[in-house]
């Protein structure tokens, strides 16, 4: 029932949209009030009043509505008034927005006369008793409540409300005064700040009551009310200066004391609240605001023209400047600022509806808004920015009249745009005003740019929103005005510029703009197409335009359908479109085929042209591995398919059918069928073995939307389509797919389209091939392999399926219980035979049966039966159901040894004697039956047996009815026995995969009894979840076997499944709340047991990251931080451990998930007034905390220093708020001390830490003081941990400062002269190593962000000192060996590179030079990095990225060097480009140094002409290297002779006979199991040297130039994308291309060019359709080996290429073109084959290649699936040999789908 001081707390601002979160409203009648005369009736009564949900009571109201409603004037019965009476009462205490109250509102004003009177009657009495109730009980808020929103309720759109309350206007004055009395004794007294608030709400609705009283209080009545009226006025005037009142409710006294003061004192009473000597008293600022809103609110129009009696100005302006002076005195506090600007709004709305008022206004108070106005646009606060917009309206509307005053505001404001930054959103809010109220020519001719300025915005989504609409509305004006040529000029060719120049940038308020306009003169889309159609390469930019525009035009109609086989739809060219629709750009293939298939009409036919272009859609987009291209791709074909109903249905409805529309619609229908019976094959072709997963999985739902369309249209269909599609050649596919595919969800999709098949096909009506199918099932079910039995599972669902078939004549729908309960029964067997193995010998088991797989079958059997309640022959399922109960707890106690042990990995079977009890061998069993086997193959099944073992109890729990259900499956003693072997698993279990699915089911098992009716059931997981926390309390470990490692192992799952169990079920949060206080309460207790405390952090940190959770752990946060940061004090690793681990996951509770490793984003922080608002406890406990472990650092109590890490972890969370300090003493400068002292701690982690929390505390008034306190500190400390930690925070302050970075550069540089000064001075001293990095550091943050604020002399002073001095490039004394020197030298290398590039100093090569040479191979290195990304540029990518040395402090994830000026590194890189001295330093280097410093200088030599260094190099050496197993080596080895070759090429050098070995070499890098960045060094070679590709390069063989081509088609098919995108730029076609677009063209490039030497050519062919040999040792049966090895490249068809290298196979060898043995020879060790003398013809070579794959050929067990990949080899093999011999023989070909030996297989 609902709580009436709640019921006020219900929405009041509009109608509830989500009626299921209220309450039902309670009243105080029930069914025994009332002698009833029909008993329906009376039980109807009873109803409304026990109802526990709103949506019980809302039936029961329609009917009481319903008999309200038929009640008329002739039948009157006391029953009837009973509906009244029930009706009343419930209309009375509902809250004012509540659905109840809302439906009887509906009621009573849709009444009769008759039924009215009475309805009245009872209204006004139920009124009256709650309005005596409320003021004779003083002590109770809830009949308050309740009475205060039932008169309002009276007052408000309610029809009767006149009726009910005609004479009682006494008797409401009467009320109110004493309710006002009496809310107002409630704030007084001391009660909590909730029921305050609860006060202020009730007060807030007197007041609206109050406010209607006056507004229509009769003239008859005025005298007898002046008493009540004076106390009324007192109270409003108290409630109106309360500060802990609502804003709102001061704001409504207000008006309310102008309404009285007017009723008391005159037509001018109200002029008092304007008098300077304050008659009225007022408290603060809001209170005088509150007056003035009050005044806008409460006078009539002409009352704001009368002169004020004492300033005689007019009372508008009187009540300006009184507004006006608050802003003065308060313009920091943001609820002042609010309601200050609020009462402008008012005011100038007032105004704009009285034009004549502004006449009144000063000029200096209209410039005095002006002034603040244009800064309030940007204010922080929405509401603020949004007032000072609708005010920016009011003045323009009345801008004429500020005319005479000499303000033309649109001067002002034209001047404002042109003065205000760009990046300030008021510059645009004020253009986007002025368009409303200025001409489109005038803003053009006071702001010239202002077309480019809206442009630049739009393409801002902060500002877009702003600026949108006013280029719209601007384009539009000037497009009725303007000539077409001028506006095109004007408006569209700078939007279509922007749309070009920025297309990597995604702009809906472009796109937007442009479809209006678009909308407005379609003749726009002509403009882009003509220019387009100019071109003959379209650049991407200009295609994704055209193709928007185009989109835009067909969504907007405007666009027809015309005939022209050259142009799609008469517009654009339909060769241009199917280049797109193969396009490299995702969005432009997206957007190409979204032309074809979205229409604004769905019933839009299509077009022949249509579907031979998505013919060529989907042959290149169909393997196309991009997630979110395949959702849209799918998206488009569900619309096409959609589409072509609705318009294939259409065409048949015409009324009247003549005989041409006829042979249209059969035409039409043609091109529908033609369309299925091509896409049908196509899909199947793309199924077969060897295609990669995205093209299965594509192809595979698009055949389950075909299958649909099959089903429900026949009209799309014909026997055509019936034959393509329902052919045993198919169903062989799908079952190849089922049966092979390593992902379950395409073995699903193909078993679900198999089964649906309308025949048994492959000759499945057999009952003998159906067996042996079946068994296949079985076997695979027992197979090691865990792939395998996915396998199985989805075979036998199969077999079930085509048995039901069988069984039912084909066409019976309902589901194959009968057959799934025959498959279980077997599968039972099998797992009892399986389980009889595992009792004798695991080890035998783990390797012959290993019994999860069987589990997992019988599983998925039974989740496809969908109701277990409707299941025939209830005897032998309740048989099977509880044998498969018994069964899983033998499986369980076999395998739970392992998984219980404290390190199940560790289980090797060497381990165990004979004698163990955990593997006993029967030791009359043979040696050969014990094949050798794993600790992997151990764990592995014993893991999954127990994960399958609990899923299928999970299962049967949750689904099976309990008996003494009439259709029970489980008794309660199997429930029982469930639950305790899953909590005893979860206790128990130390492996996590076994205890993280034993949760799994548990959490089935645990909703399933939360929601049980019978109470012994419900009560159990309450029973268990006491008897956990109870055994976590204990401190009986001995007798205990929870696990306390392993994060406590599944004990937290336990817990938390049954929590989240009762809050998903029940909706009630009970057990958590009693669980948490319980948990928090044991970590907290210190004289507990360790293991206690570990246990209790353990569940509660998986209790904080459970999301489901996380609204109702949010009241737990601040005790779970405080006992997180007090483990951290723990004695033992593993409470400390815990803690750290809980504190975590609190972390993200706060603050959300990180979303960046290397920066803190703003959204992973909360100011601290909103942290210690949420949770206030934690302020005085951190700061606490904070000050002890202070203490501890002079004291030297290192057990306190651990929560040093934590707080300050969480304080650099925290930053200022704007209204810090204004209501609430709890300040983040309190820290600001104690964060400084941690400076001084001797744990370098916390000085570190203590820099990055001080960062976000220091405000910008205090900035300066605090860094310049800092800077005196570090000159006159002499600790040197203090000195660094000081120094920590110099450089973090200015470094990640967001005050520094949002501040002036001339305010903060005025101080870096004192500042750098004092760091040279330490520098001169002898402070440590490591500080002086520091100063170094910060240094190095000065010269990036304010080397312009220093002299020139000062920055000179310090690059002496370190080069002299710190690095000794003078020859000095080299420094002795100390702590962090090294680091130190890093350090000064980079602030001296620095300098030097900042100062362009002449010095900088020879510094270079000398710093080459230093003798700290460090400070090499990091040259020679410098050097390489320095002379290789920001827009080329690298070789290998090498990590810092040194942190960088500046952040943003970029090296140094890419922040430096670009100006000064152009100037500096010419020199390095230029420098023959520095270029043969680095040969030298590359040539004598082995490791790091010679790749780099290796790497950078690649960006020099090597006119300057090739002299140096020795080609034998560099090729050498190019060989090398380190990667950054070799790869910079190959980059550099790449460079080289070309080189020498270009200027015709000799060229030495070994550059044809380095050629080869590329082979090498082109390996699938190189990485990404070896192999993108060969497609950089083969790009770098492409005329080697064109045979241009004389000195290379022609079998050198295959080999690279080989290399470029192979990188065009690689697995990594970007590889991909470079290789296909090999093929040099006009237009990027999707991948296998690219491979035709790169094929029929070669075959051009390599068409003059035929027998290399077709070599070379040969080695592509052949592909790579598999490895075959992979697939050789190897017991110890349980997963398949993984494919290296999961993108490449080798098929694909198979059958793009036939077409040209075909013709050489129909051209009588023949290898010599020295080419087949070649042929075979290209492929991967071994050394055979006897390779010299073609005969040779297939039998070795069958040779080789002879595990397919010989194998012929039954239970044993050839690998796919050798699948896909014999399937190359047999076309190519099918090719290259019937071709020789003069015969025809075919391409088989698949061997018969996969067939027999099957």
């Amino acid at each position: 029932m609902i709580d009436p001081v709640e019921s006020a707390q219900a929405n009041e601002d509009g109608p509830v949209t989500k009626p299921k979160l209220e309450r039902p409203v309670q009243t105080a009648y029930t069914s025994e009030t009332y002698q009833l005369s029909k008993e329906i009736k009376a039980q109807l009564l009873l109803n409304v009043s026990t109802s526990f949900n709103v949506e019980e009571q809302m039936d029961v109201i329609k009917k009481i509505s319903g008999h309200l409603a038929i009640v008329d004037e002739d039948i009157s019965t006391a029953i009837d008034l009973n509906y009244v009476h029930i009706a009343a009462d419930l209309y009375l205490t509902a809250p004012l927005k509540h659905p109840i109250k809302c439906a009887l509102t509906k009621t009573f004003n849709s009444i009769n006369q008759h039924a009215k009177e009475s309805c009245v009657k009872y209204l006004r009495e139920g009124l009256k008793c709650h309005l005596q109730e409320a003021v004779h009980n003083r002590k109770d808020l809830t009949n308050l409540t309740v009475a205060s929103s039932a008169l309002l309720g009276c007052y408000e759109n309610f029809k009767l409300g006149p009726d009910i309350l005609d004479g009682m206007t006494l008797d409401i004055i009467e009320y109110l005064k004493q309710a006002l009395n009496l809310c107002q004794s409630f704030l007084s007294s001391d009660n909590t700040p909730m029921f305050k608030v609860e006060v202020s709400k009730v007060a807030h609705t007197i007041s609206r009551i109050i406010i209607t009283v006056l507004q229509r209080i009769a003239a008859n009545l005025q005298a007898t009310l002046r008493f009540n009226m004076s106390a009324i006025l007192n109270s409003a005037i108290h409630f109106m200066n309360r500060p802990d009142v609502p804003l709102d409710t001061r704001t409504n006294f207000g008006f309310v004391m102008v309404l009285i003061l007017e009723y008391l004192e005159g037509p001018q009473g109200w002029m008092k609240l304007l008098e300077t000597d304050r008659t009225i008293p007022t408290t603060d600022e809001l209170s005088i605001l509150c007056i003035c809103s009050g005044l806008l609110s409460g006078l009539k129009p002409n009352q704001f023209e009368l002169l004020h009696s004492t300033n005689k100005k007019a009372v508008i302006a009187c009540i300006l400047d009184v507004a006006l002076s608050v802003n003065e005195l308060c313009i920091q506090e943001s609820n002042v600022v609010l309601a200050l600007w609020r009462v402008v709004q008012q005011l100038t709305r007032v105004i704009a509806l009285n034009s004549k008022l502004a006449s009144s206004l000063q000029v200096s108070q209209v410039e005095n808004i002006l002034k603040h106005l244009l800064g309030l646009l940007d204010h922080h606060m929405d509401a603020v920015r949004h007032l000072a917009k609708a005010i920016l309206e009011n003045l323009m509307q009345i801008k004429e009249t500020f005319i005479p005053l000499g303000i033309d505001l649109d001067d002002k404001m034209c001047e404002v745009v042109r003065l205000t930054p760009e990046t300030k959103r008021s510059r645009y809010v004020i253009l986007s005003t002025m368009t409303a109220y200025m001409s489109t020519s005038e803003i053009i001719k006071k702001i010239p740019n202002v077309i480019s300025y809206l442009l630049k915005a739009m393409q801002c989504t902060s500002m877009s929103s702003h600026v949108s609409g006013a280029f719209v509305a601007m384009s539009s004006a000037d497009f009725k005005t303007l000539p077409y040529p001028q506006w095109y000029k004007s408006w569209v060719e700078p939007l279509f510029h922007v749309m070009i120049e920025n297309n990597s940038i995604e702009s809906p308020a472009l796109e937007e703009a442009l479809s209006k306009i678009v909308k407005m003169c379609p003749q726009v889309i002509n403009e882009v197409v003509s220019a387009v159609n100019k071109k003959q390469n379209i650049e991407l930019p200009r295609l994704r335009l055209l193709l928007t525009c185009v989109k835009i035009g067909r969504k907007q109609g405007v666009i027809l359908m015309t005939s022209n086989e050259e142009l799609w739809f008469g517009i654009l060219p339909v060769a241009l479109l199917r280049s797109a629709l193969c396009h490299e750009c995702d969005e432009i293939r997206v957007a190409a085929v979204g032309l074809i298939v979205e229409t604004n009409r769905s019933t839009e036919v299509f077009s022949k042209m249509d579907f031979s272009l998505l013919q060529s859609f989907l042959e290149y987009n169909v393997n196309c591995e991009i997630p979110s291209f395949r959702q849209q791709a799918l998206a488009f074909m569900s619309k096409l398919f959609t589409r072509m109903k609705d318009s294939a249905h259409t065409l048949t409805r015409p009324i009247k059918q003549t005989k041409k529309n006829e042979i249209d619609f059969l035409r039409i229908l043609a091109y529908y069928q033609e369309f299925m019976v091509w896409i049908l094959p196509f899909c199947f072709s793309n199924l077969r073995i060897g295609s990669n997963y995205s093209r299965r999985i594509f192809t595979l739902k698009l055949l389950t939307m075909i299958i649909d369309i099959l089903r429900t249209d026949p009209l799309l269909i014909n026997e055509d389509c019936l034959h393509a599609m329902w052919t045993d050649k198919n169903a062989l596919t799908l079952l190849g797919v089922t049966l092979i595919d390593n992902f379950e969800e395409n073995k699903a999709m193909a078993a679900r389209i198999l089964g649906s098949h309308p025949n048994c096909p492959l000759g499945l009506h057999d009952e003998s091939k159906r067996l042996q199918l079946f068994n296949k099932g079985c076997t695979l079910a027992s197979s090691i392999n865990p792939a395998d039995c996915i396998s199985a599972a989805y075979l036998l669902e199969l077999c079930c399926i085509l048995n039901h078939k069988v069984h039912n004549n084909s066409d019976n729908t309902n589901y194959p219980t009968e057959e799934i309960f025959d498959a279980v029964i077997s599968l039972k067997a099998q797992l009892e035979s399986e389980l009889n193995v595992a009792q004798n010998d695991i080890l035998q088991a783990a390797s012959n049966g290993p019994m999860y797989g069987t589990l997992f079958c019988i599983r998925h059997l039974l989740q496809l039966i969908p109701d277990f309640s409707k299941l025939g022959e209830k005897s032998k399922w309740l048989i099977l159901i509880r044998s498969l109960v018994a069964l899983c707890f033998k499986l369980d106690k076999i395998v739970s040894p392992i998984v219980n042990s404290s390190s199940p990995e560790g289980h090797l079977p060497m381990d165990f004697n004979e004698s163990s009890s955990v593997l006993k061998s029967n030791s009359a069993s043979s040696p050969a039956l014990h094949p050798k086997v794993t600790a992997q193959m151990v764990l592995l099944c014993s893991w999954r047996t127990v994960k399958e073992v609990s899923l299928l109890l999970g299962k049967l729990s949750d689904c099976c009815p309990i008996l003494p259900d009439t259709n029970g499956l489980l008794s309660e003693e199997d429930v029982l026995a469930i639950g305790v072997h899953l909590t005893t698993l979860l206790e128990e279990t130390k492996h996590r995969g076994a205890f993280e699915q034993a949760y799994v089911g548990f959490s089935l098992l645990a909703a399933r009894l939360w929601r049980h009716p019978k109470k012994t059931l419900q009560e159990l997981p309450k029973l268990w979840l006491n008897e956990l926390i109870d055994a976590i309390q204990s401190n009986e470990r001995s007798s205990s076997k929870l696990c306390a490692t392993r994060r406590s192992a599944g004990v937290p799952f336990l817990v938390q499944a049954l929590v989240s169990a009762e809050l998903q079920t029940v909706g009630s949060p009970q057990s958590l709340q009693t669980t948490m206080s319980q948990l928090l309460t044991c970590a907290a207790n210190k004289d507990s047991h360790v293991e206690c405390r570990t246990h209790a952090l353990n569940i509660l940190r998986a209790l904080y990251r459970h999301a489901p959770l996380a609204e109702h752990i949010a009241s737990y946060i601040s005790e779970g931080v405080m006992v997180a940061v007090s483990g951290f004090k723990g004695k033992s690793w593993a409470e400390r451990n815990s803690a750290t681990l809980l504190f975590s996951s609190l972390m993200t509770r706060i603050f959300g998930v990180r979303r960046s490793r290397e920066e803190l984003s703003s959204r992973n922080k909360l100011t601290g007034r909103v942290f210690f608002h949420r949770y206030p406890a934690l302020f005085d406990f951190l700061l606490s905390e904070l000050s002890q472990a202070v203490n501890a650092l002079n004291s030297g109590d290192v057990s306190e220093f651990a929560v040093l890490h934590p707080i300050l972890l969480l304080i650099g969370r925290l930053y200022p708020s704007l209204l810090e300090g204004m209501d609430t003493p709890m300040q983040l400068s309190s820290f600001v001390p104690l964060v400084y002292q941690c400076a001084s701690n001797s744990v370098l982690k916390t000085r570190v830490l203590a820099a990055k929390a001080v960062v976000p505390l220091i405000t910008v008034d205090v900035f300066v003081k605090y860094v310049d306190d800092l800077f005196e500190k570090l000159t006159s400390t002499h600790s040197a941990n203090l000195s660094h930690g000081i120094a920590l925070q110099i450089v973090h302050l200015l470094a990640n400062s967001v005050v520094v970075n949002s501040e002036p550069s001339l305010v903060i540089g005025d101080h870096f002269h004192r500042w750098l000064s004092k760091l040279l001075l330490c520098l001169s001293t002898s402070l440590s190593n490591p500080v002086h990095e520091i100063i170094l550091q910060i240094i190095e943050v000065v010269v990036g962000n304010w080397y312009t604020s220093v002299p020139s002399a000062l920055w000179k002073a310090i690059r002496e000192l370190i080069s002299e001095h710190i690095l000794t490039l003078k020859g000095g004394k080299v420094n002795d060996l100390s702590l962090g020197l090294s680091v130190l030298e890093i350090r000064a290398t980079r602030v001296l590179l620095q300098l030097l590039i900042y100062d362009k100093n002449v010095e900088l090569e020879s510094i270079i030079m000398k710093l080459l040479q230093h003798i700290n191979h460090e400070v090499v290195q990091e040259t020679l990095v410098f050097l390489e990304r320095f002379m290789r540029g920001p827009a080329q990518t690298t070789i290998l990225e090498i990590e810092n040395i040194v942190p960088d402090v500046c952040g943003g994830g970029k090296h140094w060097s890419e922040r430096l000026p670009e100006e000064a590194c152009i100037e500096c890189a010419s020199i390095f480009h230029e420098s023959k001295e520095l270029s043969e330093k680095l040969a030298a280097i590359a040539m004598s140094k082995t490791g790091i410093q010679g790749t780099l200088a290796l790497r950078a030599l690649v960006h020099v002409t090597p006119a300057l260094w090739c002299s140096d190099i020795d080609l034998r050496k560099l090729l050498l290297w190019c060989t090398s197993p380190h990667e950054g080596t070799s790869c910079a080895a190959l980059s550099c002779f790449s460079s080289l070759l070309k080189y020498m090429v270009q200027y015709k050098k000799e060229i030495p006979e070994i550059c044809e070995h380095g050629c080869k070499l590329v082979k090498l890098y082109c390996d699938e199991e190189k990485s990404v960045i070896s192999r993108m060094t060969a497609v950089s070679f083969l790009s770098n040297n492409r005329l080697a590709l064109d045979r241009q390069y004389l000195f290379l063989s022609d079998e050198t130039v295959c080999e690279l081509w080989i290399n470029g088609i192979k990188l065009a098919c690689d697995d990594n994308s970007s590889v991909r995108l470079h290789a296909a730029l090999l093929s040099q076609t006009e237009m990027p291309s999707v991948p296998q677009k690219c491979l035709e063209n790169l094929l029929q490039s070669f075959n051009s060019i390599m068409g003059c030497s035929p027998s290399y050519c077709l070599a070379t062919l040969l080695v592509l359709a052949i592909g790579p040999l598999p490895d075959s040792s992979n697939f050789e049966a190897d017991e110890e080996r349980v997963f398949e090895k993984g494919e290296s490249n999961m993108f490449i068809e080798h098929e694909i290429i198979t059958d793009l290298a036939l077409k040209y196979i075909f013709n050489h060898v129909a051209n009588d073109v023949s290898l010599s043995p020295t080419q087949w020879k070649w042929v075979w060790t290209f492929i991967g084959g071994f050394d055979r003398k006897e390779i010299c013809s073609a005969e040779n070579l297939f039998d070795a290649i069958r040779c080789h794959n002879r595990i397919g050929l010989v194998t012929d067990s039954s239970d044993f699936l050839l690998p796919p990949v050798i699948v896909c080899s014999l399937r190359c093999l047999n076309k190519v040999e099918q090719v290259f011999c019937g071709a020789a023989k003069g015969i025809t070909y075919e391409f088989p789908f698949i061997t018969n030996k996969l067939l027999d297989l099957a």
